[in-house]
């Protein structure tokens, strides 16, 4: 086993030679151990010479006189079979095997071989057959035909089968999936099954196969080879050898060399996968020889649809001309072959007989028949969008069951064929379990017109497989819907019984695919965040990316809660899962609801956030895109996104990813900018009020406080932004979506009154139960208390003069002053989650703003110490200046704002009186007043807290519909899909509508 627990190839393979199920042939009509003189160089029957034979039993001379090769007569022994393992000096290669071609059930083995090894069963399996020989078609047939059965290979569901051998169609397919599989990260390893005659291949390969067989190793001493002809590789500049980019080589035995086998177990292979897997199956003809014509042959009479790639050259331009010339005639005449055949094979009037070219013309005619029209596809590059478009629609027209239609449904998906599900049947519509799963896919395989559609047929996102099966289970197990199971309740123990109600059951199934299904599939190394695999880490994952200001998305917490959980985090970890080796019961409703336990209410709009927050974690800007249409707080959304993608870009280990993000978050920034600027043009009170309310669907947030925090300077700079600053400065902020009637006289009075009565006539915001009151502008302090802490006594200081003087109090009691306001301003910022500011990476602030009060109030104590220690006075002096010269480079922090804040600082400019000492003590003094007096603060921060239920659902559903227009808009341009009417496309519709008509007739006139 490997280091999964997996069985490796070998073991595999003796496990099925073990109950008899793989055995292998050979010549025995002479032995190695003959004894008597024999001729070494006559040559067998079957292709050998009598010196090459390995058959060491009896010999069965009687037929040494036979000069063909006849199964009746010449049959050949069974032998144990000794040739198979893994290519490469480490047996980390293809896998191959040599077996016997006619035993019984043999196929039906080395489909459970390779099934068993890849570990999954095909969707789709497609044969790829044609020219065995190098051929040559035009540079944009080739690259259309590469990138198609590229595309086709790495789809996880999806088998190909060729010959295998290093030429031809089949080389030409593994060195184009080989390329697309290295230029493309993400994809699933392709499944390239080789199929092919062991006789056909070169002598060197045999040994090569005969000696990576690890059993055979120690008995290959007696070959001799030298350094060019080594056996530990294939030699790849051999044709009749293997390829090296395929994953499986069946390799079939007759007993017969230098003989290729017929179609027959190629067409019984794919037929028994067929009925195993209940797999679709589909043949591609690229160029091909006469030969070809047994494949197509027997895939028609299978009912199984073959694509021919209309201008690869041969037997595939013979083809497709005459099915398009059928398509006008109501019958084929010879003539009409006879003259493609003259066309395209050329040499075949002076090579074949009359004889011959009669019997090739027959077996076209019978391919062309009106019978097997339907299973007969053109692929044209003019024509056609893709080769996989074209396989799907051959596919589609072949009768198929609920489970193949199922299939081809996924593989839609994967190839982003967005007119089929536009299609789909009326019986899988109404199959519960299609569209969650099809949605899934198309989130984790990043189709975003995909998750376009499904949500706009009202597909309820929570609506997920896994909770469709677990409520299916519990309800076979007589459990009503309503009550399923116990859980544990925040409040209770876990020996505690409560209730498992169907929207807690619906949010932890949900989660369980977020976490562990859509997280789980990200690549963990795309950048320093890890991988979530818990709720807990998932909230503080969110938060870390979106700042300390945000609160918890899934946990009611206040202040307390939050230090204990910090705390908790400190000393010991919670409980997690383990992610390998699940015991059944967690699987259950019960363990589910407790693993994925949330605090607060969970619906449509939460599960299309965290489809949201994930896709811009992921990366997926296209998805997140399509999913802002669908939230309804579109702002506070794409200002999250641009700040979680600019977070990421820091983190980013390598230069493309960290452009992507850089890119993406410019991208979120335009459209909050344009959803704002929309809102703002429909209403301009409401727009600024939407700026500065709590967001409860992101973690209590505004749009100020993100866009502050992420420095979103095209957000800034929108005039609704502006609007805000110039109207919260001056305290004109509406708090109510409707203002009341005497509003205006109330605020008449309180001017004539000189703001007597203001207190009682005016509220500038209500605040809720929760949180006090709001708002705060600190900023003030740090411009106008540098005017009056210029320390003019610092350069006056003498050190005989009297200590307490007016200037030295004044100074002491400003800088004690702006003491308690910085750190009344910490703590508001903490108690009101307004900790924007905060960053990490401007951590360095706060040592350097500490250090200014210390080193001042450590040069004030040596100051008056001086007077007994008069050596103190000098390092009293050097103390202070050092601490002057920290606050004029701590002031430049606030000068360097006018980047971002620009034309408000004029504000700063236009301050009241009161501002600038001595009269800002007057300030103070009246600050308190109001503080104990009226119970009133002014913490300027420029947040809305929510009053009640109807005043944030207003918001939301203007905000709803101010924005959805350009978010609709914005999705039909970019990810739906529009026909363009042209002269050329509406000719080509004609085209194939009347060649459909002309089939229908010939089919009718057949039947008659």
């Amino acid at each position: 086993m490997n280091d999964k627990g997996k069985r490796i190839w070998e073991e595999l393979v003796k496990e099925k030679v073990r109950k008899g199920s793989l055995v292998g042939i050979t010549c025995h009509i002479y032995s190695k151990s003959t004894k008597g003189p024999i001729d070494e160089t006559k040559k067998c029957c079957c292709g050998r010479l009598t010196r090459s034979h390995s058959f060491d039993g009896e010999a069965q001379t009687q037929f040494a006189t036979e000069t063909e090769f006849n199964e009746m007569t010449c049959v050949p022994e069974e032998t144990p079979l000794t040739v198979y393992g893994q290519l490469g000096i480490f047996g980390s290669g293809a896998r191959f095997i040599r077996c016997y071609v006619g035993l019984q059930n043999l196929f039906e083995t080395l489909i459970d071989l390779v099934i068993e090894d890849v570990d999954s069963q095909p969707d789709l399996l497609i044969s790829c057959f044609g020219g065995a020989k190098n051929f040559a078609m035009t540079d944009k047939l080739e690259k259309e035909f590469m990138n198609g059965i590229s595309r086709a290979a790495v789809t996880k569901s999806v088998w190909l089968l060729t010959t295998g051998l290093n030429q031809g169609v089949s080389k030409l397919i593994g060195q184009s999936v080989h390329r697309f599989t290295l230029l493309n990260k993400n994809l699933s390893k392709p499944t390239i099954i080789g199929m092919t005659s062991w006789g056909t291949l070169t002598e060197h390969t045999q040994k090569v196969l005969k000696y990576q067989t690890s059993e055979n190793v120690d008995n290959m001493d007696f070959i001799q080879w030298d350094e060019e002809d080594s056996l530990e590789s294939l030699n790849w500049n051999e044709y009749n050898t293997l390829d090296k980019y395929h994953s499986h080589f069946l390799l079939l035995d007759d007993g017969r060399m230098n003989v290729y086998l017929d179609d027959r177990p190629r067409s019984d292979f794919v037929q028994k996968m067929c009925s195993k897997t209940n797999c679709h199956s589909i043949t591609i003809i690229i160029e091909g020889g006469f030969n070809t014509l047994e494949v197509i042959k027997n895939d028609l009479k299978n009912k199984r649809p073959v694509v021919i790639i209309h201008g690869s050259g041969r037997l595939a331009n013979v083809l497709g001309t005459l099915l398009e010339v059928s398509s006008k005639k109501n019958t084929l005449e010879n003539t009409d072959v006879d003259q493609q055949i003259a066309l395209f094979f050329p040499e075949c009037e002076r090579e074949l007989d009359e004889v011959t070219m009669q019997n090739i013309i027959a077996n076209i005619r019978e391919v062309l028949k009106m019978e097997y029209r339907n299973y007969l596809n053109i692929f044209k590059l003019e024509r056609d969008t893709s080769l996989t478009d074209t396989i799907i629609k051959a596919m589609d027209k072949v009768q198929s069951n609920s489970v193949q239609q199922r299939n081809l449904l996924r593989l839609v998906v994967s190839w982003n064929y967005v007119h089929r599900v536009q299609n789909m049947p009326k019986h899988l519509e109404d199959d519960q379990t299609l569209y969650p799963s099809l949605f899934q896919q198309a989130l984790k395989e990043n189709r975003p017109v995909f998750v376009d559609y499904f949500l706009r047929r009202y597909y309820n996102p929570l609506t997920t497989t896994t909770y469709i099966e677990s409520k299916k289970s519990l309800e076979n197990n007589g459990v009503r819907s309503r009550s399923y199971s116990s859980i544990v309740d925040s409040k209770q123990k876990l020996s505690e019984p409560s209730i498992v109600t169907k929207e807690k059951l619906r949010a932890a199934c949900a989660f369980k695919l977020i976490i562990d299904e859509l997280y789980q599939s990200l690549e963990a190394s795309s950048n320093c965040w890890n991988i979530p695999k818990t709720l807990e880490e998932l909230d503080k994952y969110y938060m870390d990316l979106v700042g300390s200001y945000a609160k918890s998305f899934y946990f009611q917490q206040n202040l307390s809660d939050q230090l204990r959980l910090k705390f908790k985090q400190l000393f010991q970890r919670t409980h997690t899962y383990e992610r390998n080796g699940k015991s059944r019961t967690e699987d259950d409703a019960e363990m589910l609801c407790r693993r994925y336990h949330i605090d607060k209410s969970f619906g449509k709009q939460e599960m299309l956030r965290e489809l949201f927050l994930w896709s811009v974690y992921a990366g997926y800007s296209d998805i997140a895109f399509i999913l802002l249409l669908q939230l309804e707080s579109r702002i506070s959304a794409a200002l999250i996104a641009a700040c979680i993608a600019r977070r990421l870009s820091l983190f980013a280990i390598n230069l493309d990813l960290r452009r992507t993000f850089d890119q993406q978050t410019k991208d979120y920034e335009e459209y909050a900018s344009a959803c704002v600027t929309a809102c703002y043009k429909h209403n301009e009170r409401l727009a600024c009020q939407l700026l500065v309310r709590e967001n409860l669907l992101f973690g209590d947030v505004t749009c100020m406080q993100i866009a502050i925090a992420s420095r979103n300077i095209p957000f800034i700079n929108t005039d609704c932004f502006n609007t805000v600053l110039t109207k919260g400065w001056v305290d004109q902020l509406a708090c109510n979506i409707t203002e009341p009637s005497n509003s205006t006289v109330n605020f008449l009075v309180s001017l004539l009154t000189l703001g007597l009565a203001a207190p009682y006539l005016m509220k500038y915001r209500e605040a809720d139960t929760d949180n006090g009151t709001n708002q705060d502008h600190s900023e003030k302090n740090d411009v106008t208390d540098q005017r009056y802490r210029s320390y003019v006594v610092l350069f006056n200081m003498k050190h005989d003069e009297n200590l307490f003087c007016w200037a030295k109090i004044y100074l002491i009691i400003t800088v004690s002053a702006m003491l308690l306001e910085d750190f009344r301003q910490f703590l508001a910022d903490l108690y009101t989650q307004m900790v924007e500011k905060q960053d990490k990476s401007r951590s360095w602030i706060a040592f350097f703003r500490a250090m200014i009060y210390i080193l001042f109030y450590i040069g004030i104590i040596f100051h008056f110490k001086s007077t007994n220690r008069p050596g103190l006075f000098k390092v009293a002096r050097i103390i202070l200046a050092i601490d002057l010269e920290l606050w004029f480079l701590f002031s430049l922090r606030f000068v360097s704002a006018i980047r971002l804040l620009g034309p408000k600082l004029f504000m700063i400019q236009n301050m009241p009186l009161f501002a600038y000492p001595p009269l800002s003590l007057l300030a103070y003094i009246g600050w308190l007043i109001n503080v104990f007096v009226f119970h009133g603060a002014t913490f300027r921060i420029f947040k809305y807290l929510r009053s009640h239920p109807k005043m944030e659902n207003n918001w939301t559903e203007f905000e709803n519909a101010a924005t959805y227009e350009y978010a609709r808009n914005f999705v039909e341009e970019h990810y739906r899909f529009k026909d363009k009417i042209t002269f050329s496309t509406l000719q080509e519709q004609i085209d194939s509508l009347k060649d459909e008509n002309e089939q229908i007739r010939g089919h009718l006139a057949s039947l008659n």
